[in-house]
């Protein structure tokens, strides 16, 4: 803080808050009252002055991207598999982001490929990037994934509300998967662009632009960002705002009746997942044994259970009904948090597989029963 700020009961803003996508929340009210930190905002914002003539340093990257990887494939059969059967944007990502927004799938890849993205946050889970794109004609709009993913690829290009997201790392997330690219974190700092105390690459403003690859080629340039031998494209320019303000007003109306085109296409598909949810809650009531005569087996004295170790999906039954279990054979596989459990029998166990209580897909808590064994 400068020596004239008039709020100094605070060293740093970094101090008492945490920055995610768009909000700030307070550590401590008792150091910083929300009145003077909003009083303090406002004289921020007043030195700015007027920024709508500015010039501003930027960099443009250009990355590759893969469309229709097996990678993608992979992520969604294994979402489809332990987590949603039926949705509006199953079982292609891509085609789903099209039709949300009233066009075809040729032309959201030609948005991902000729258009140019602006950075205009980083944050959440390893710096991941929050673009628009410059063109307010090219904007679209989407809902996430429900339920959110428990897998994501490295380098995945990803569609969230109106958003494009750069998964940096694999993790968890809900965005919409539609192409895989080079990612922009080294969270040890050894590669050329990056530090220990700077371990990301983009920052606001940047844009990023894609051309097109196919799945060999990205698979070689993904291995030399591995190896540290990956050369980015990065053009530094300037960002202009009279004449990106000047865009913004020129196509005012355009852009209106894009919105209401796409409106209507949004209500269309949330119609159809309205169904598809029905459709899936259907099918995963049916398909439940009755607790009643899962008690009932409970009650026999020759049988036993083998349960769940924590609160996970089920990804695999590995086991058949009728088969002869013995010590250290799967009887299903879980998923939880990008890893893979297998539940195998305990030791010294040696039972016959009398009920399958579970199925792919399926949810389950710690100490739920999996399967039910009987003795001899």
């Amino acid at each position: 803080m400068s020596s004239d700020c008039p709020h100094q009961s605070f060293e740093r803003v970094e101090d008492f808050f945490k920055w995610t996508v768009g909000c700030c929340m307070c550590k401590s009210c008792t150091k910083i009252p929300q009145s003077k930190f909003i009083s303090y905002l406002v004289d921020l914002e007043a030195q700015l002055g007027d920024l709508s003539q500015s010039k501003v340093p930027i960099r443009i990257f250009k990355l590759p991207i893969a469309f229709d990887h097996a990678k993608e494939k992979n992520a969604i059969t294994r979402y489809i598999e332990t987590q949603r059967l039926y949705a509006s944007y199953l079982p292609d990502n891509l085609e789903f982001v099209a039709k949300n927004n009233g066009f075809e799938r040729k032309d959201l890849v030609r948005i991902l490929t000729q258009s140019k993205l602006i950075t205009v946050s980083v944050g959440f889970f390893a710096a991941l990037p929050l673009c628009l794109p410059v063109d307010p004609r090219e904007r679209i709009n989407y809902p996430k994934m429900n339920s959110l993913r428990v897998f994501t690829p490295e380098g995945r290009v990803s569609w969230g509300r109106s958003c494009m997201a750069l998964y940096n790392v694999e993790s968890p997330g809900g965005c919409q998967l539609t192409g895989l690219t080079i990612p922009g974190c080294d969270y040890l700092g050894s590669k050329k662009y990056y530090s220990l105390s700077r371990p990301w690459l983009f920052e606001d403003f940047d844009q990023l632009t894609y051309y097109e690859v196919d799945e060999a080629e990205y698979e070689r340039q993904l291995a030399l960002f591995h190896s540290g031998c990956y050369e980015y494209q990065i053009e530094e320019t300037v960002l202009d705002m009279a004449e990106h303000n000047k865009l913004l007003e020129d196509t005012k109306d355009e852009v209106a009746a894009i919105r209401q085109k796409q409106k209507r296409a949004q209500d269309e598909m949330q119609e159809l997942d309205d169904e598809l949810i029905a459709k899936w809650t259907e099918k995963k009531a049916a398909g439940k044994i009755p607790m009643e005569k899962v008690e009932a087996l409970l009650n026999d004295p020759g049988i036993e259970k083998i349960s769940s170790p924590l609160n996970a999906n089920v990804w695999k039954v590995v086991a058949e009904e009728g088969q002869e279990i013995k010590e250290g054979d799967g009887v299903a596989i879980l998923e939880a948090m990008k890893l893979e459990i297998s539940v195998r029998a305990e030791e010294g166990m040696n039972r016959k597989l009398e009920k399958l209580l579970v199925r792919p897909g399926d949810v389950v808590n710690a100490g739920d029963p999996l399967v039910l064994v009987r003795n001899g």
